[in-house]
């Protein structure tokens, strides 16, 4: 069945019904039309829309079409998130790691776990990743039970990260075949084994297990002027390749800068691949990891570089 053109849905949203103003909403959003998406969203989102109030939202929130405007982003995710909708109590989390606090606060931990309780699955990853952070055996296990729960419910993500938890006999005892049987399905997503990363959780148990973001070490001067400190224990295993598995679909060759008029082009003497790692990838666990990046660097969160995954190799 053909989709109906941009023209018959803009005919069906003149109804003012919510639905057919969302879809158009989406249609325009497919087309390049941010701004008039926008306008469509905000007016389904009036009419009580889950979805528009979703989507408005992430326009508001990361300037798509508009000037960033956070507070409406907030205001229209808590309109969602009062009508039950698991992917708003995620984006309130994951917007709740800002720069006035280096431990999660509370109501936006349990919107985390609310999003995960009905098996939302970009929740349940974060918190297996959480898990994985803390060095004992249950916390390993559970984080395990969360990655499978979250690739039984279809996140690719989750499911490569359980790869390769399976092939390193992580939290569970080693199944290499597992792995190999998961990373086939995986693979015509782009989705390959990751490389070998191999760090001790970095977190103690303990009484206290809110998300934190603070270094648990202090760091090592390795020179003077310029300076440059080591901090060690920073990310997790998981982490580490949630950043990757992020990265690879944006890898773009380096480019180096004229010396005589500033532009960029490609030398073929660089022979790494970049990728910047977006805010609006939406990532809980990733904008956590950067949060504890940013906290060993001592900047805030939003005067840090976003991170970027750079991919090196002998030219």
């Amino acid at each position: 069945m053909q989709a109906p053109s941009l023209q018959q849905l803009a005919h069906a949203a003149q109804s003012a019904q919510p639905a057919a103003m969302t879809a158009l909403g989406h249609a325009l959003v497919r087309a390049g039309q941010t701004e008039q998406a926008l306008d469509w969203y905000m007016r389904s989102a009036a009419a009580g829309d889950a979805i528009a109030q979703i989507e408005a939202g992430r326009m508001l929130a990361y300037g798509v079409g508009c000037e960033v405007d956070v507070a409406q982003a907030l205001e229209h995710w808590q309109h969602a998130e009062r009508q039950n909708v698991a992917s708003a109590c995620y984006l309130l989390a994951t917007l709740a790691i800002t720069d006035d606090r280096l431990t999660l606060d509370t109501q936006a931990e349990s919107r985390l776990h609310a999003a995960a309780a009905v098996d939302y699955p970009p929740a349940l990853r974060a918190l297996a990743i959480q898990h994985g952070r803390i060095d004992h055996p249950a916390q390993q296990r559970s984080c395990v039970a969360l990655l499978e729960r979250a690739a039984a419910a279809g996140d690719a993500l989750a499911a490569a990260l359980l790869a390769e938890r399976l092939l390193r006999g992580e939290g569970i005892p080693p199944q290499p075949e597992a792995a190999a049987q998961l990373l086939r399905q995986l693979q015509p997503l782009g989705i390959a084994a990751s490389p070998a990363v191999r760090i001790t959780p970095p977190d103690p148990v303990g009484d206290d297990q809110r998300i934190g973001f603070a270094a648990r070490h202090g760091a090592t001067r390795r020179h003077d002027a310029p300076v440059i400190e080591e901090v060690c224990g920073v990310l997790s295993a998981d982490e580490c390749r949630l950043l990757m598995l992020l990265a690879r679909p944006h890898l773009r060759a380096s480019e180096v800068v004229d010396a005589d008029d500033a532009s960029t082009r490609r030398a073929p003497i660089r022979t790494s691949r970049g990728a910047t790692l977006d805010p609006i990838l939406e990532d809980f666990a990733a904008r956590a990891a950067q949060a504890r990046v940013a906290a060993c660097a001592q900047l805030p969160l939003t005067h840090a570089r976003s991170a970027v995954g750079p991919v090196l190799r002998a030219g």
